[in-house]
């Protein structure tokens, strides 16, 4: 199971750290079915198994940002979507935390992948937030 390039396990791993955590880490890959909506954006995989990683889902609407098992997901996928695979988006970049992808995506219901766009939607919710 390689969904990622070396450079990005090398990152996923610095990011899971001894104890795993949920800090606000910057997405390193995105995952996604292709003909769906489905998509996680993983910021860190478990160090001692690196087959669990930490990320956000977003599919049609629904957003949960939580540890999934990717062998899991890999052979699951095939079966639950007609032969389709789980691929990695090799033109993804993230310059925000995955708090604001997380917040933007439970707002809309979809992650926004340009990271202009997603800078603007975010300077306009604190905009918005501080009128209020």
């Amino acid at each position: 199971m390689d969904l990622f390039t070396e450079e990005q396990t090398e990152e996923l791993l610095r990011n899971g750290g001894p104890d795993w955590t949920r800090d606000d880490h910057i997405p390193v890959a995105k995952l996604y079915i292709p003909g769906t909506k489905c998509v996680w954006l993983v910021t860190e995989l478990k160090p001692d198994d690196p087959t669990k990683a930490l990320a956000l889902f977003v599919d049609d609407g629904m957003t949960m940002y939580s540890r999934i098992d990717l062998q899991k997901l890999s052979n699951e996928v095939p079966e639950y979507y007609h032969g389709r695979t789980l691929c990695l988006d090799p033109d993804f970049v993230a310059t925000n935390p995955i708090s604001d992808f997380r917040f933007a995506a439970t707002t809309l219901g979809y992650i926004i992948d340009d990271p202009d766009d997603l800078s603007l939607y975010m300077r306009h919710q604190k905009t918005f937030q501080y009128k209020s």
